[in-house]
This record gives C-alpha cells, structure tokens and sequence, in this order.
C-alpha cells in the first residue's frame, strides 16, 4: 500500500470558525489532511476523535499486517507475538488520543 510514511499527528486543536469545526493532521512538518465537520453535526469532541483515529491509521493499518502474518504461523513464536501485541494496544491507543505505555 502506497501512503505518506512517517509519523502522523494532529496539529494542536479543533478550532471551530464560525461553526465549522476544523483539526489538521501532518506527517513531519507536511499537511496531509484536515478534519472539517458542520458544529450544528459533530461536536468538539467527536472532531477530536476522527482526528485521532486518522493519525492512527498507518500504524493500525502495520499492526494489523503483523497480526495476520502471525496468526498465519499459529502463534509458533511468542516473543513475536507480544511484540505485535504491543504495537497493537499502542496503535489503539493512539486512536483514541491517549499515550501508550
């Protein structure tokens, strides 16, 4: 799969200009896209969650491959296992806004 490679993050908070409610997303100082949502539809919150959940989406997207690629071996190796685990909940993690440990 072909997309922008490199940390994704949201710039800062939604801000909301005369009720639209927008949040950028960046990859290393590049702009890659913007959540934009009608403030009468979405709220603060919600916009702030869709924003997490795009920032996520290529590590998920990795975690998911490493996910498959093991479960295709049978869970034959354990250190693997929790390897991709970790990279899982850290993925989730980030979706939903929080800081994995």
């Amino acid at each position: 799969m072909n997309y922008t490679k490199g940390s994704w993050r949201t710039d800062g908070k939604t801000l909301n200009f005369t009720g639209t409610l927008v949040r950028g997303i960046t990859c290393e100082g590049k702009n890659l896209a913007r959540t934009v949502a009608s403030d009468q539809e979405v709220t603060v919150k919600e916009n702030d969650a869709n924003a997490h959940l795009i920032t996520a989406a290529p590590e998920m997207y990795e975690a998911l491959q490493d996910m498959k690629r093991i479960w295709s071996k049978h869970f034959q190796d354990d250190d693997e296992r929790e390897r991709v685990l970790k990279r899982t909940i850290q993925a989730l993690a980030k979706a939903e806004g929080k800081e994995a440990r």
